[in-house]
């Protein structure tokens, strides 16, 4: 009788983990899956004494048909300077993102992405002032808005 030998898969798994690790963008790219995610900065948080972040800023996802928005599909509040909308099974086109500043002295703005569609993410990064309107920054920004 012959005695089969085999390596455990799970054991296989880990030691190409171990061998191939996952660059960061990567890991941010896999914890940010199905979503518009990014973060907020302003310069004037170096002389504001209050917290940019401690505002009720939201950030909203629409949809885009034609050249016309549509329905709000998500939303996110700002948390320490960043936000994640989850887009949960949402088809891939075009979504307009904006800043809304609430109650803030900061300036709203808005801009256009294509988003991919499920299982993929897009990065928007604004910066945001009190004397302009918000504009989003980075090379994951997409198409500006008409």
């Amino acid at each position: 009788m012959r005695v089969q030998r085999f390596v455990p898969i799970s054991l296989v798994v880990m030691l190409m983990f171990c061998a191939f690790p996952m660059s960061a963008s990567a890991r941010a790219d896999a914890s940010h899956r199905d979503q518009i995610w990014g973060s907020l900065s302003s310069h004037e948080m170096k002389t504001d004494s209050t917290n940019v972040f401690d505002k009720e800023i939201t950030v909203v996802v629409r949809e885009v048909h034609g050249n016309r928005r549509s329905r709000i599909v998500g939303f996110s509040t700002v948390h320490n300077g960043r936000y994640a909308v989850d887009m949960g099974r949402m088809p891939a086109g075009k979504y307009e993102v904006s800043v809304d500043p609430g109650a803030s002295d900061y300036e709203g703005g808005a801009h256009m992405v294509q988003y991919p569609g499920a299982g993929h993410s897009v990065e928007l990064n604004w910066g945001i002032s009190t004397d302009s309107s918000a504009i989003p920054l980075g090379e994951n920004a997409g198409a500006p808005w008409p």
